[in-house]
């Protein structure tokens, strides 16, 4: 646990700049792997109705697994996994609340322009210029706002508490195969189960939005983002932060 301890200390003293910097480029990141996810799942689409387990798993395999590589290899700076960092520092005290609520402002706004960059570049470039491409990316932002409010925060829940277990078994990790394991096998998990990732829906909106999804901004807010960012709050900070500084923190 002290090494997670250790990083939401370093992530708190971080300057603003740098800290808005690595959250767009994290956003940017996560925002690949998303698209990889968005090909898999086009080119799927026929498995999904026959046999949506291995549709699911195929997703899990690739696309936000490599992403998150990415952001942790790199030094990133991912709102999900801050949550769980800097709740780590206050609770052990190497971290203030202050700190705390300006890493996760800073990092939740670099990653949302970090997703929209990377959605804005590949829709430019024509990389989902395909008719399948399009309708897909359309009926993935669709559905992400076809659900009631419990069911998207528990999903929260649920999806960040995984992410933050992979990120937690990445930095205790010392090489960087231990590292990539640690990471793909609780993301696979996560993808295949068919969680939610704020971030990662931040992304998803993006492309629709240039596809040319019917989603409002309001549906956007009050049907995924918000149920969904309060629970990857509660996973990250709870169910990981809270829950192993308790059995682990410097004091036990």
């Amino acid at each position: 646990m002290q090494s997670a301890v250790r990083t939401g200390q370093s992530k708190g003293l971080q300057i603003p700049a740098k800290t808005l910097l690595l959250s767009f480029l994290a956003g940017s990141f996560i925002g690949l792997g998303a698209l990889l996810s968005t090909f898999v799942a086009c080119g799927t689409t026929g498995m999904s109705a026959a046999d949506p387990g291995l549709s699911g798993l195929l997703k899990g395999l690739f696309g936000l697994p490599t992403g998150l590589a990415l952001v942790v290899l790199t030094g990133g700076e991912l709102f999900t996994g801050n949550v769980f960092f800097l709740t780590a520092g206050v609770l052990d005290g190497s971290a203030t609340m202050a700190q705390l609520k300006t890493n996760w402002l800073l990092s939740y706004l670099g990653n949302l322009v970090g997703t929209a960059f990377v959605a804005c570049m590949t829709w430019a470039a024509g990389t989902i210029g395909s008719v399948v491409a399009t309708q897909g990316a359309c009926s993935m932002a669709t559905s992400k706002v076809a659900s009631a409010f419990l069911p998207m925060f528990l999903k929260g829940i649920l999806g960040n508490w995984l992410v933050c277990l992979a990120l937690w078994l990445a930095s205790s990790a010392k090489s960087l195969p231990g590292k990539v394991l640690g990471i793909f096998l609780p993301i696979s998990m996560f993808v295949t189960l068919g969680f939610e990732h704020s971030i990662a829906n931040m992304f998803f909106f993006w492309q629709g939005w240039f596809a040319g999804a019917d989603v409002s901004v309001i549906d956007v807010v009050v049907r995924n983002l918000l149920p969904v960012t309060l629970g990857n709050i509660v996973g990250g900070a709870v169910l990981v932060g809270l829950a192993y500084q308790c059995a682990y923190g410097s004091n036990k």
